[in-house]
């Protein structure tokens, strides 16, 4: 078996590792890069391209003659990614996740890692693979959106804030027809030069667009599940809440009032949706967001403290260090 553990900070640092490894070169045209695998590993070629707004796509369409597993580690964010299969199956699985996860011809998943966490794949001997990796950059993506990422949809702010609310393989699923189609297309484009990196970033775009409409359906079919569509839509509603008045401390009892519900329906709708307490969503909200905060190097702990509605220091300072493993003053020193 052979093992790439590939540790980077950008697409170069990606290729230049791959080529080491390989002991082979590779090649950048206008911000694409492509590796030809060899003939003593296997047969095909991996390439890969970056666009703005903070979004990346590799593309695996290879053969090796050895199981090889690839490791991925980005050592400066930590990116949301997006599998696709096209051809062959692939194993899945982040370092500290129990389990692997398979992805099956025509599926997809969506993959949210810790900050230099280990996401690997595993290829099998003598299976051809097309399998497109679209990593998005958390941060440089929201930025570049017109509009705050706390307006959007609960779904798409916990995927792409840049926090913890959500981590693993997320609802492996198929992918539609819609978005075979344009996945096919970016395999088949046969352009060169700035024709060819226009077609394929506005693809990227459209990509994304229809595997996230994708995952909002699946997570809304199976949210829905014991739930009537008024009781679903009151949970939406509590959690936009709780996002846009973090500072304001509501109770469960006012957010209850709020959601037309009892505290003990409130609970356990939100739970199904969810699958934590109020309570749960509501902490681990102001962690991530304290976290963000921290990062900046423009806000004082006191500051922080106050705009995300708690009053302890102490409590605070415990409660980040348990979910993060560093106290926020040592956060601030090492930024």
């Amino acid at each position: 078996m052979n093992h790439l553990n590939i540790k980077f900070k950008t697409i170069e640092d990606i290729f230049s590792s791959l080529a080491e490894k390989l002991k082979i070169g590779y090649k950048e045209t206008l911000g694409e890069y492509s590796l030809l695998i060899p003939k003593d590993v296997g047969e095909g070629l991996i390439n890969g391209f970056q666009f703005p707004s903070g979004l990346s796509l590799y593309n695996f369409s290879c053969k090796f003659n050895s199981t090889t597993l690839i490791s991925f580690k980005h050592q400066t964010i930590n990116p949301v990614k997006i599998i696709q299969c096209i051809q062959g199956s692939i194993e899945s699985w982040l370092k500290s996740e129990k389990k692997k996860h398979l992805l099956k011809p025509h599926q997809y998943t969506i993959v949210s890692s810790r900050l230099g966490e280990d996401h690997t794949l595993r290829f099998e001997k003598d299976v051809a693979y097309k399998i497109s990796y679209l990593e998005v950059n958390r941060e440089i993506y929201t930025e570049s959106l017109p509009f705050n990422i706390n307006d959007a949809n609960p779904l798409f702010y916990d995927l792409f804030h840049n926090s913890h609310i959500l981590y693993g393989h997320l609802l492996p699923s198929s992918f539609n027809i819609f978005t075979s189609e344009i996945v096919k297309a970016v395999w088949e484009c046969d352009l060169k030069g700035l024709p060819r990196i226009n077609f394929l970033g506005a693809k990227v775009l459209e990509m994304m667009a229809s595997t996230l409409s994708t995952y909002q359906k699946d997570i809304i079919r199976n949210r829905h599940k014991g739930l009537k569509p008024e009781e679903y839509d009151a949970i939406s509603l509590i959690a936009n809440t709780i996002n846009h008045n973090l500072q304001e401390r509501k109770t469960n009892k006012q957010l209850a009032e709020i959601a037309g519900m009892t505290e003990r329906q409130l609970q356990n709708c939100f739970h199904k949706v969810y699958g934590k307490t109020v309570n749960e969503y509501i902490q681990d909200l102001r962690l991530s967001r304290a976290l963000e905060l921290l990062q900046t190097n423009e806000n004082s702990i006191s500051e922080v403290v106050n705009s995300i509605g708690l009053s302890s220091h102490s409590y605070f300072s415990r409660k980040f260090k348990d979910k993060y493993g560093i106290s926020p003053r040592d956060l601030i020193k090492s930024s």
